[in-house]
């Protein structure tokens, strides 16, 4: 779905999560962001975007236990790749995120 109204403050994100349902050794599951950067500006503000949210998520990694459960998970940046909008003027960016999370007693 595209929002091509003119009043959408530019540049936005827009994402969606994708869990596999293969389980790897040690209960670990993998899952991926796929995040949509859009703008009707310059290329270089969906790149200033992208270069944030990699610094942000370059080997993330978080670990809680609560009630005898542990939970670990890091996200890392994958890749990113310059999409064609099926709007004249709109400019698209699809950025990856990896997911590791892992659960254990």
């Amino acid at each position: 779905m595209i929002n091509d109204s003119s009043e959408v403050n530019y540049p936005y994100v827009t994402g969606e999560y994708f869990e596999y349902d293969y389980r790897y050794e040690g209960n670990q599951t993998i899952g991926e962001i796929l995040l949509e950067a859009w703008t009707r500006g310059t290329e270089q503000e969906l790149l200033d975007i992208k270069d944030k949210i990699k610094g942000r998520f370059k080997n993330y990694q978080v670990a809680t236990s609560e009630n005898g459960v542990a939970m670990s998970f890091c996200i890392n940046y994958l890749n990113k790749a310059p999409r064609k909008a099926e709007v004249e003027g709109l400019k698209k960016l699809e950025i990856r995120l990896q997911i590791n999370y892992w659960e254990s007693e």
